[in-house]
């Protein structure tokens, strides 16, 4: 990745999002009360997945098919979204993301990403049901080193509970909190709120 010259900011746009017809219009509007940043999204493979993981409980596809097919499947979601969006570049590699003032709004190309995660993680992600975009984009902000994460979800729980809790509850997948534990900003904001609400997480940095 080339110098840093602006903030690095990680979404996720929630796949449930796509199905709303104010999703352009919302996500221009949430992102414009962003500080500035170059902002990284990785959209939701939403009910594709659900469509392979009907075929792997009818034809027992196994879960390292199965998650193999459900990345191939984001490339589909990112053309989908550049369609919706078509003022974010890309889907572009990790290395290729230049984090510039210039450079506002670009889609993550999620199979380069893993391919870097299986290359430089000690523990990359597993091929998992428990492993989804949620995961993803937690190992997206770890490995571009972004200043924050931020999730853009359809709703938030009616309090601030931790990762683990978010787990079990079915609100982020079950990998979640061990890839979010090293990130020292994470954000959820309800996209569909009319004052876009948020929870926010913020572990402070350790003094030298």
């Amino acid at each position: 990745m080339a110098e840093r010259t602006a903030q690095l900011r990680v979404i996720k746009l929630g796949g449930s999002l796509l199905d709303s017809p104010d999703f352009p219009r919302r996500t221009r509007e949430c992102l414009a009360r962003q500080s500035t940043a170059c902002n990284v999204l990785i959209s939701r493979s939403g009910p594709f997945a659900d469509v392979v993981r009907a075929a792997d409980q009818l034809h027992a596809l196994g879960e390292e098919v199965s998650h193999k097919l459900c990345i191939q499947l984001l490339s589909v979601t990112a053309e989908l979204t550049k369609h919706l969006l078509p003022e974010a570049s890309g889907p572009l590699p990790p290395d290729g993301i230049e984090p510039t003032f210039e450079t506002r709004l670009v889609l993550l190309d999620v199979s380069k990403l893993v391919e870097l995660d299986a290359a430089k993680s000690i523990r990359p992600l597993p091929a998992s049901w428990n492993v989804t975009t949620d995961s993803i984009a937690a190992r997206a902000a770890a490995l571009l080193r972004a200043d924050e994460l931020v999730m853009f979800k359809s709703t938030l729980p009616q309090r601030k509970i931790p990762f683990r809790e978010l787990a079990e509850t079915g609100f982020v997948d079950a990998h979640f909190p061990i890839c979010a534990k090293s990130l020292s900003n994470v954000r959820f904001v309800n996209l569909r709120d009319a004052d876009f609400s948020e929870h926010q997480y913020v572990t402070p940095t350790p003094k030298r």
